[in-house]
């Protein structure tokens, strides 16, 4: 199942209208298109930002389409479904996101927290993830993208380190 879903990703890619239909856009979604609240992580900006995505994606969505498949979907709506809608009343500046940074962020993290009593550097790992975040967040930026002049966007993995906290303590 996960490399069907990479290879849509990169089939999407391919495509020249993919980004305008999957894409995080304000008026598309006020405009009654709301599966764009979940569909922005398909939507990249170029093949540097699907290629980085997917291999982090990758060894965590594995992982867990092994032990704990249905985690996969779950993570991938809370996630995605939340930085949505934060977007939309929080940060009206925002028009237009793409991409799954906020995914891979929850996907790390579930399968960190899984392991977290086991060793103690799999505490450390998690506490760095989450001053990457703060960091990120007071204005240190680890990315920024020439071509389309976009920085990466904190709160999307601050959505996927909740998500993934929030599925962890519920389970």
């Amino acid at each position: 199942m996960v490399w069907a879903v990479a290879s849509l990703l990169v089939l999407l890619q391919c495509s020249p209208d993919a980004f305008a239909l999957l894409a995080w856009d304000r008026l598309s979604i006020t405009d009654g298109q709301y599966w764009r609240l979940f569909s922005s992580a398909l939507a990249h900006y170029d093949w540097q930002h699907l290629l980085i995505n997917l291999a982090l994606a990758l060894p965590p969505a594995l992982w867990l389409a092994d032990k704990q498949p249905h985690a996969l979907w779950q993570l991938y709506l809370l996630s995605t479904v939340s930085l949505g809608i934060y977007l939309l009343f929080c940060r009206p500046d925002m028009d237009v996101f793409a991409g799954m940074s906020g995914y891979v962020m929850a996907l790390w993290t579930y399968v960190l927290l899984q392991y977290r009593q086991h060793h103690d550097i799999i505490a450390i790992i998690l506490l760095l993830l989450m001053l990457k975040v703060v960091a990120e967040a007071a204005g240190f930026q680890a990315g920024w993208h020439d071509q389309h002049s976009y920085l990466v966007l904190w709160e999307a993995h601050a959505a996927g380190m909740s998500a993934a906290c929030l599925l962890f303590c519920r389970t």
